[in-house]
């Protein structure tokens, strides 16, 4: 199954049906804190996740995702349909790094 995460209803709609035109099984949620707890109740096999959101942006969700042992190890895709930030995609294509 794949969650899809995005503040954009818009978006969440399009891309459901058209991952779901594909056969693919599809949850969505709406915010970072909606994803957090589908996350640690449900296994996904990729999440789809947008990176500028209210509340919890996409890098934050990513960073608690890898603090999970359930969560750890699903690969997840960034997903921006407009970042003037150009710091954010060399961000979005490097694993999250733990310090300790």
């Amino acid at each position: 199954m794949i969650l899809i995460v995005d503040d954009n209803q818009n978006n969440l709609y399009s891309l459901q049906k058209l991952l779901e035109s594909k056969d693919f099984q599809v949850e969505t949620a709406s915010s970072g804190e909606e994803a957090l707890g589908k996350a640690l109740k449900n296994d996904y096999a990729l999440i789809i996740l947008d990176v500028q959101m209210p509340d919890m942006d996409g890098f934050e969700v990513a960073e608690t995702l890898a603090d999970y042992s359930k969560t750890k190890d699903v690969p997840i895709l960034f997903l921006s349909a407009v970042n003037t930030d150009k710091n954010s995609s060399p961000k979005g294509m490097l694993p999250v790094l733990k310090t300790t």
